[in-house]
């Protein structure tokens, strides 16, 4: 099953904002560590933030949280299932995505099953 990833990132272009690096770039270890659980587990992971990071690092988004949230939303559309890790807006709108088409929506990563 492909298994989308809804997190907390909060912000943009974090080699670029080096106050909040830190912050950002655990949270970002954090969706990661958890999309190789998930592999490991044998589905097929699918992290948002991932795809969109490198297209709005391109400089020509003017809004580029909107973007992100634009393609995770995309991809999430494609997704099986969810695995939220905290809280936040767009994990609420993710999450939106899976309750409309009675998907399963996982909080803990130990409840996502292993494939036979």
């Amino acid at each position: 099953m492909g298994i989308g990833f809804g997190s907390k990132y909060l912000g943009m272009n974090p080699i670029f904002c080096q106050l909040n690096f830190v912050p950002k770039y655990k949270r970002y270890q954090k969706i990661n560590r958890a999309a190789a659980e998930v592999a490991k587990k044998g589905h097929i992971p699918v992290v948002g933030i991932n795809a969109a990071l490198p297209i709005v690092r391109t400089g020509m988004f003017d809004d580029e949280s909107k973007e992100i949230m634009r393609i995770s939303l995309a991809l999430a559309e494609k997704c099986d299932a969810i695995l939220c890790l905290g809280k936040s807006k767009g994990v609420d709108m993710e999450r939106k995505v899976f309750l409309m088409r009675d998907l399963q929506i996982f909080e803990d990563i130990n409840d996502i099953p292993y494939v036979n």
